[in-house]
Protein backbone atom coordinates (compact mmCIF):
# COMPACT_ATOMS: atom_id res chain seq x y z
CA UNK A 1 0.00 0.00 0.00
CA UNK A 2 2.38 2.66 -1.21
CA UNK A 3 3.57 5.00 -3.78
CA UNK A 4 0.13 6.93 -4.94
CA UNK A 5 -2.59 3.93 -2.90
CA UNK A 6 -5.17 5.96 -2.05
CA UNK A 7 -8.56 5.08 -0.15
CA UNK A 8 -11.69 6.97 1.17
CA UNK A 9 -13.55 5.36 3.93
CA UNK A 10 -12.06 2.39 6.48
CA UNK A 11 -9.69 -0.13 5.49
CA UNK A 12 -9.66 -3.80 6.96
CA UNK A 13 -6.30 -5.18 8.02
CA UNK A 14 -7.98 -6.63 11.30
CA UNK A 15 -6.70 -10.28 12.26
CA UNK A 16 -4.28 -10.26 9.41
CA UNK A 17 -0.65 -11.87 9.46
CA UNK A 18 2.03 -10.28 7.12
CA UNK A 19 5.24 -12.44 6.86
CA UNK A 20 6.96 -9.66 5.54
CA UNK A 21 7.38 -5.84 6.02
CA UNK A 22 3.94 -3.54 5.88
CA UNK A 23 5.14 -0.67 4.00
CA UNK A 24 2.38 2.64 3.61
CA UNK A 25 5.22 5.10 2.05
CA UNK A 26 3.35 8.26 0.58
CA UNK A 27 -0.24 6.36 0.98
CA UNK A 28 -3.13 8.22 1.71
CA UNK A 29 -6.50 6.77 3.72
CA UNK A 30 -8.95 9.51 4.10
CA UNK A 31 -12.11 9.03 6.66
CA UNK A 32 -12.26 12.11 8.73
CA UNK A 33 -14.66 11.16 10.90
CA UNK A 34 -13.88 7.84 11.57
CA UNK A 35 -11.47 4.91 11.23
CA UNK A 36 -9.04 5.05 8.35
CA UNK A 37 -7.33 2.31 8.86
CA UNK A 38 -8.39 -0.66 11.34
CA UNK A 39 -5.69 -2.58 12.30
CA UNK A 40 -7.09 -4.65 15.03
CA UNK A 41 -4.75 -7.80 16.41
CA UNK A 42 -2.62 -7.84 13.25
CA UNK A 43 0.34 -9.52 13.19
CA UNK A 44 3.52 -8.44 10.78
CA UNK A 45 6.05 -10.45 11.53
CA UNK A 46 8.64 -7.52 9.92
CA UNK A 47 8.31 -4.18 10.20
CA UNK A 48 5.78 -1.23 9.89
CA UNK A 49 6.35 1.87 7.86
CA UNK A 50 4.12 4.67 7.81
CA UNK A 51 6.14 7.51 6.47
CA UNK A 52 7.84 9.52 3.43
CA UNK A 53 4.25 11.14 2.79
CA UNK A 54 1.69 8.67 4.44
CA UNK A 55 -1.35 10.44 5.38
CA UNK A 56 -4.22 9.80 7.41
CA UNK A 57 -7.57 11.62 7.78
CA UNK A 58 -9.12 9.58 10.92
CA UNK A 59 -8.46 7.16 13.60
CA UNK A 60 -5.15 4.79 13.03
CA UNK A 61 -6.19 1.75 14.69
CA UNK A 62 -3.39 -0.60 15.86
CA UNK A 63 -5.08 -1.71 18.97
CA UNK A 64 -3.18 -5.03 20.62
CA UNK A 65 -1.48 -5.78 17.01
CA UNK A 66 1.78 -7.41 17.32
CA UNK A 67 4.88 -6.21 15.35
CA UNK A 68 7.65 -8.57 15.47
CA UNK A 69 10.04 -5.64 14.00
CA UNK A 70 9.89 -1.74 14.00
CA UNK A 71 6.87 0.55 13.67
CA UNK A 72 7.72 3.73 12.29
CA UNK A 73 5.63 7.26 12.00
CA UNK A 74 8.28 9.17 10.26
CA UNK A 75 7.23 12.53 7.93
CA UNK A 76 3.58 12.11 7.98
CA UNK A 77 1.45 14.95 6.03
CA UNK A 78 -0.89 16.42 8.44
CA UNK A 79 -0.39 14.75 11.41
CA UNK A 80 -2.77 16.81 13.12
CA UNK A 81 -5.59 15.15 11.32
CA UNK A 82 -4.84 11.71 12.50
CA UNK A 83 -5.27 9.70 15.77
CA UNK A 84 -2.65 6.65 16.16
CA UNK A 85 -4.05 4.43 18.75
CA UNK A 86 -1.78 1.59 19.87
CA UNK A 87 -3.63 0.08 23.06
CA UNK A 88 -2.23 -3.41 24.09
CA UNK A 89 -0.07 -3.41 20.74
CA UNK A 90 3.49 -5.03 21.53
CA UNK A 91 5.76 -3.75 18.60
CA UNK A 92 9.65 -4.42 18.76
CA UNK A 93 10.92 -0.70 18.40
CA UNK A 94 8.85 1.98 18.25
CA UNK A 95 9.75 5.21 15.97
CA UNK A 96 9.13 8.88 15.43
CA UNK A 97 9.89 12.37 13.97
CA UNK A 98 9.08 15.33 16.05
CA UNK A 99 7.63 16.64 12.68
CA UNK A 100 5.20 13.66 13.08
CA UNK A 101 3.75 14.49 15.78
CA UNK A 102 0.61 16.92 15.52
CA UNK A 103 0.81 20.35 17.40
CA UNK A 104 -1.90 20.04 19.31
CA UNK A 105 -3.45 16.83 22.31
CA UNK A 106 -6.12 15.21 21.58
CA UNK A 107 -10.01 16.27 21.87
CA UNK A 108 -11.33 13.03 22.88
CA UNK A 109 -10.39 10.59 25.54
CA UNK A 110 -6.60 10.14 25.20
CA UNK A 111 -5.41 6.96 24.81
CA UNK A 112 -1.62 6.24 24.02
CA UNK A 113 -1.10 8.21 20.50
CA UNK A 114 2.19 9.29 19.19
CA UNK A 115 0.36 12.87 18.94
CA UNK A 116 -0.14 13.10 22.59
CA UNK A 117 2.07 10.59 24.58
CA UNK A 118 5.41 11.17 23.07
Amino acid sequence: MSNGFYAEGEVYLTDAIINANLVCEKAKFINPNGYALISERLKVNGDVFLRNGFKAEGKVNFYSAKIGGNFLWTDVDSPEKATLDLRSAKIGTLGDSRESRGPTRCQDQCFLCLRCKL
